[in-house]
């Protein structure tokens, strides 16, 4: 059984007791095909389902009709103030458990007649239930003072470590999470260049390439210095004391302690500052195709993987990097926000 400290709502989906373990079928074995950090999210959104069929339809999981399900986007998961792609999340959790009932029972239980209930997205797709008031549209984006109090106060309320991970996701556009955990060894000072395992839907081992900025440079090695001083020879460049990358969540939960902190109306994922950097190269004139490269996001008729291995090409998009980079300068913390 999962032994993790904290409490959750439906208990642990690897506890074979629980009785909400027990309402969904299959689930020990459909989770079994999905990463440890993918099965809270799945198991949080399977759990209230089968309680809808269970309490308000009287049926099990397996025994409900396409439209009942609809029935339960429409009545649950429409009304939710969230936007529409993460109410399809929900569909696409859910017909992904029933996909895979189909496959179990045909292979493992000669049962090849169950069909799939879920209905698809051409049939019925969510609405939008976030209103331009919840919004509030000025949220979106965070302007560039933002950013200079966000990094300020981190850098004066938190460990260094962090203030370094949030520099470099700002200056690239860069996710957390591919930050967090590049080994030291593919971080270049003298060429300004790390090169981390990207997120990409085409390949999940894939190696992209983010660029230091010149001022930064010292900042980085300072820190790089006191890591060698304290674990000797580090694996990652964001080490904890298990030997394995720092956890994302608790930078995360940093930079939100932060954003509520200085009470600032904007959303505290890295995507925030992906679409900054975006935004702002566009407006300095930089092409489609090399915004796209500098966010490691694939670009037609270019093998990324083998692009990046000429060192003529890294050179290349650290020139394109440091001739649109909004931030011409070191965002110099300071202590009146």
């Amino acid at each position: 059984m999962n032994n993790q400290k904290y409490p959750r709502k439906y208990g642990y989906w690897d506890d074979l007791d629980n009785p909400y373990v027990k309402m969904i079928p299959y689930l020990e074995y459909f989770l079994g095909n999905y990463s440890e950090s993918s099965k809270k999210p799945i198991y949080l959104q399977l759990v209230p389902f089968a309680l809808y069929c269970k309490d308000r339809l009287n049926k099990n999981i397996l025994e409900v009709k396409s439209p009942e399900i609809l029935s339960y986007f429409k009545e649950i998961i429409d009304k939710k103030k969230i936007s529409r792609d993460t109410k399809r999340r929900y569909r696409i959790f859910i017909n992904a458990y029933y996909e895979y009932v189909k496959i179990f029972k045909k292979d493992m239980e000669d049962a090849p007649n169950f069909v799939n209930p879920v209905p698809s997205i051409k049939i019925w797709d969510f609405t939008n239930t976030i209103s331009t008031d919840d919004l509030d549209l000025d949220i979106g984006l965070p302007k560039m003072e933002d950013i200079e109090k966000i990094l300020s106060h981190i850098y004066y309320t938190k460990p260094n470590r962090t203030f370094i991970i949030l520099s470099l996701v700002v200056y690239n556009g860069a996710r957390i999470s591919e930050i967090c955990k590049v080994e030291l060894n593919r971080v270049n000072i003298n060429e300004r260049w790390l090169r981390p395992i990207v997120k990409s839907k085409a390949n999940d081992k894939r190696r992209g390439i983010y660029f230091i900025p010149r001022y930064f440079v010292p900042e980085l090695q300072h820190y790089i210095n006191l890591l060698k001083i304290e674990y000797g020879d580090p694996i990652y460049l964001f080490q904890s004391y298990n030997n394995k990358p720092v956890n994302t969540k608790t930078i995360q939960d940093h930079i939100l302690n932060t954003k509520k902190a200085l009470g600032l109306k904007i959303r505290t994922n890295s995507h925030i500052y992906r679409d900054f950097i975006n935004t702002r190269r566009h407006e300095k004139g930089c092409s489609l195709a090399s915004r796209k490269f500098l966010l490691n996001q694939k670009v037609k008729d270019v093998n990324m993987n083998s692009y990046l291995k000429a060192y003529k090409n890294k050179v290349y998009l650290r020139d394109i990097y440091d001739k649109y980079s909004p931030f011409e300068k070191l965002i110099k913390p300071r202590l009146s926000l």
